[in-house]
């Protein structure tokens, strides 16, 4: 029974991201059930996907993948850990090497998807269809926060950028000053032209201000 290919994680996640398509369907991988800190909102589903049809009923879908045969056998002897999976999915699928389990072994409000020695991935036990209740608005959350996940990164990367401009903007202000001090500190023969440099220099930073807070919404004093 027992299969002889360890099951390799990334490419069965790849395979199975391949198999919803994105026209048709949002798919998770590494899914938290909630954005809060406890031990139920930091359980996550191997992978999750959602059907965006309501021809389809919206159907959700939960996989768990299990590497090892021993990693299977816990799974069984602790259901409470596959509870929230079963409760927000419509389908809850066990994901597997080959032979790693037989069909006697599957739970019955569970599927089994098999992975031969190539990475194809087939359907050996259809999960049984359930009609669920609404999904909680912490798990709703934790979707949002995820397909959101694009955008933030994007905000993150600009917030970023800006941040480093301020930072050189402020740098170079910095020296500006120190020149106009110097100028105005001047004590040697004619103050008449180091005056006049150091009004000529502050009205030079006082144009760069203005052009950098136009240009890049800069904080600059």
């Amino acid at each position: 029974m027992a299969s002889k290919t360890a099951l390799k994680t990334d490419a069965v996640m790849h395979a199975l991201s391949l198999w919803h398509d994105p026209k048709e369907w949002s798919f998770f991988e590494e899914l938290r059930i909630g954005t809060g800190w406890g031990k139920d909102k930091e359980q996550r589903f191997d992978a999750y996907a959602i059907n965006l049809f309501p021809s389809r009923q919206n159907v959700t879908r939960c996989y768990e993948l299990k590497s090892s045969r021993s990693d299977f056998l816990k799974e069984l002897a602790t259901p409470i850990k596959r509870r929230a999976g079963v409760r927000l999915s419509n389908e809850f699928y066990f994901v597997t090497s080959k032979g790693l389990t037989s069909i006697e072994e599957i739970p019955v409000e569970c599927g089994l998807i098999e992975v031969d020695d190539t990475g194809k991935l087939s359907i050996t036990i259809h999960a049984p269809f359930r009609n669920i209740m609404p999904p909680t608005m912490s798990f709703l959350a934790s979707l949002a926060r995820r397909i959101d996940k694009e955008r933030a990164a994007l905000i993150g990367a600009e917030l970023a950028a800006l941040q480093k401009r301020q930072e050189e903007a402020d740098s170079a202000v910095k020296v500006i000053d120190r020149h106009i001090k110097k100028w105005k500190e001047y004590n040697f023969g004619n103050k008449e032209v180091p005056d006049k440099i150091a009004v000529a220099i502050e009205s030079l930073k006082d144009d760069m201000i203005e052009f950098l807070k136009g240009f890049d919404n800069l904080n600059i004093e």
